[in-house]
């Protein structure tokens, strides 16, 4: 883009962002953009716009956050899909945009799969903290979390599944009890990241997926609840309903969602290191590889212990041309997060973010990837110091 029509399109972006009528002009026109991703057609997209503009939907900004949340959850619009996981995300309706939205992150999803929404609001209405303000707004989010329960209950209900009575006990379960099976386990994970996106956090990440439904999947095992060929199957299931609204989750480019899975790594156990791994890890590879869709990206965390098997697998993935597993080096990784200052628990414990850069999983919000950090500039001085050598 040219240099100048940048600088007036920056002034032009901060005089509309003052203004409440600004914001929904700005809205419209990233709207307008997501929609042309979806139809790879601007007039497709623009008559989509046009038809639709009575649905378009914006929360009241003079209210709290989680009041926003349950007005907009009141509002969104809910397809349930005719097979698979239930997911479902309204792109006409959002929040509105004031103060700063986090993206870029991994959210502990093992609290979303060992705690029930009852839990939660125990411990809200107990806790002792001066902030009133948040601990309100958090009751107002766990009451819209069980609106978008009741919702999409209702929704299923109305459909012609065969399956319905499945989920919506898994549904119903996230309420008071922590998920019981693997398969329920990956449908709650499945609730909170469709509603991460529907309320405008961007570059979701997914954590270490393996590790965390490690105690599910050998428990359906042991009790027969599955077979490793049908956990196979439902982590292919899961891998392509998170490839779903792939144009609306997209960011800068088509295909940087941010949704990264991370599999293995180096763990302590009573203070020895050993590498984990187990099923779950060869089956989010094979079927990323089976499936050879561009997302959700795998990262595969790697050391000198890890089986042959694993990396050979993850090599024959990645020469397919998929674009993933990454590998990330835990030995060099894990040394300069301690050498940093994170605690060594959290160090080996590592996540990534959307463009790769180590955090802490559930320990903090770390913005890795800060925008007015340019790698670019001290590259092109050194271009610039060679040229003037010369």
């Amino acid at each position: 883009m040219n240099k100048n029509i940048k600088n007036i399109s920056k002034v032009i972006y901060k005089k509309l962002d003052n203004t409440k009528l600004g914001k929904k002009i700005i809205k419209l026109i990233f709207l307008f953009r997501t929609l042309n991703r979806k139809y790879k057609n601007p007039k497709k997209a623009g008559v989509y716009l046009i038809k639709n503009i009575k649905e378009i939907y914006f929360t009241d900004s003079k209210k709290d956050k989680g009041t926003q949340i349950k007005d907009l959850i009141k509002n969104i619009n809910i397809i349930i899909p005719k097979e698979g996981f239930i997911f479902s995300i309204d792109e006409l309706k959002n929040l509105s945009k004031t103060g700063l939205t986090i993206d870029n992150i991994s959210i502990n999803y093992a609290h979303v799969l060992n705690y029930s929404l009852n839990d939660y609001k125990k411990y809200f209405n107990n806790i002792d903290i001066t902030n009133h303000v948040y601990v309100e707004n958090e009751k107002e989010l766990l009451e819209g979390i069980e609106l978008l329960i009741d919702r999409e209950i209702i929704e299923i209900k109305k459909s012609e599944r065969n399956d319905k009575e499945k989920y919506i006990k898994y549904l119903e379960n996230f309420k008071t009890e922590k998920a019981s099976t693997f398969e329920e386990g990956l449908q709650r994970i499945l609730l909170i990241n469709q509603l991460l996106w529907q309320t405008g956090h961007g570059l979701n990440g997914l954590g270490r997926l393996d590790k965390i439904l490690n105690e599910l999947y050998y428990s359906d095992l042991k009790n027969n609840i599955i077979s490793k060929k049908e956990a196979y199957n439902i982590i292919k299931s899961f891998l392509k309903t998170l490839h779903t609204y792939y144009w609306f989750k997209s960011a800068a480019l088509m295909g940087d969602t941010g949704q990264i899975i991370i599999l293995g790594g180096t763990d302590l156990k009573n203070g020895k290191k050993h590498y984990f791994f187990n099923d779950l890890t060869y089956f989010f590879i094979k079927a990323i590889r089976d499936l050879q869709i561009p997302d959700p990206k795998i990262l595969l965390r790697v050391n000198e212990d890890m089986p042959k098997k694993l990396l050979k697998e993850s090599l024959m993935t990645i020469n397919t041309g998929i674009g993933s597993p990454l590998l990330s080096n835990d030995k060099e990784i894990i040394n300069k997060m301690i050498e940093f200052g994170y605690d060594e628990k959290d160090a080996y414990n590592y996540v990534v973010s959307a463009c790769w850069e180590p955090s802490a999983v559930g320990k903090g919000i770390e913005q890795n990837n800060i925008n007015f950090i340019s790698f670019l500039k001290p590259l092109n001085r050194i271009f610039d110091t060679l040229s003037d050598k010369k």
